[in-house]
């Protein structure tokens, strides 16, 4: 198990002040892994002090981070839809030695992904997919997954993606390129370390536990517990988690 004993104040680890530790709960497993300091109202006040200690320094450069920031964004995603000539792309099924598969060869080859993971864990990562091409809906928790053909994917409200995780609307086999949509419904978690193949739909409020492989052509049912590799259903007697209801009115009854 992980034991920190330190928490990360002003670009360095200190000790806390209190004594006092709190517990890392894994949400897939509800087992501890990990305990942390649990910080002080003197911790917070050093944080502060801190942070107003170093805001003029950034204050003075933010216009020019934002603007680099939003040149590189833009650059980008003006590539990423140049490559498929502003078009969505279609499933196909065809032979590598095929002009469509080269077509759509270029489009992972050309455009850059790396600068993806500066936004991930924060809201603007859903504002950068829908900008490549990903319908996705409001609230989403994108904390790194990569999402390769974006335009063939559909995520929906309410959703968690976990970091590590891929979403892969293709595959290569004997020859043969593959491709298809994925669907992501309205409530859905997808572990950290997952990967989804193409022709794959999850339904409202399921989860695809952590360092799961879910199949091509797999459909999760609505609240659904799949896990393994391949992945396959968990009884609901051996599901250790009790999932939230997604959706939102359901949430307002139950708390009524």
């Amino acid at each position: 198990m992980l034991v920190r004993d330190t928490i990360y104040i002003n670009g360095a680890w200190v000790p806390s002040t209190g004594k006092g530790t709190l517990e890392v709960i894994d949400s897939a497993t509800e087992e501890v892994f990990a305990t942390i300091p649990e910080g002080t109202p003197e911790d917070v006040d050093k944080a502060v002090e801190a942070a107003a200690a170093a805001f003029p320094g950034w204050a003075a450069t933010s216009a020019s981070i934002m603007l680099v920031l939003a040149f590189t964004v833009g650059y980008f995603v003006l590539v990423d839809r140049a490559v498929t000539g502003f078009r969505a792309l279609q499933p196909r099924y065809c032979s590598i030695y095929q002009a469509p598969f080269w077509r759509h060869e270029r489009f992972w080859k050309v455009p850059s992904n790396a600068y993806q993971h500066i936004f991930d864990g924060t809201p603007f990562k859903g504002v950068l997919w829908r900008l490549l091409g990903v319908r996705i809906g409001r609230r989403v928790f994108d904390d790194g997954c990569a999402i390769v053909e974006r335009t063939l994917v559909s995520v929906g409200d309410d959703c968690t993606l976990g970091t590590g995780s891929i979403v892969q609307s293709h595959s290569l086999e004997d020859g043969t390129f593959k491709s298809d949509h994925i669907t992501i419904g309205t409530g859905c978690t997808i572990g950290t370390g997952t990967f989804l193949l193409y022709g794959t739909t999850m339904g409202d409020g399921s989860v695809l536990d952590t360092d799961s492989f879910l199949l091509k052509g797999e459909h999760v049912p609505p609240r659904a517990l799949w896990r393994g590799n391949p992945a396959t259903e968990v009884p609901a007697a051996a599901a250790p988690i009790d999932r939230a209801p997604s959706d939102r009115t359901e949430v307002r009854r139950l708390a009524a």
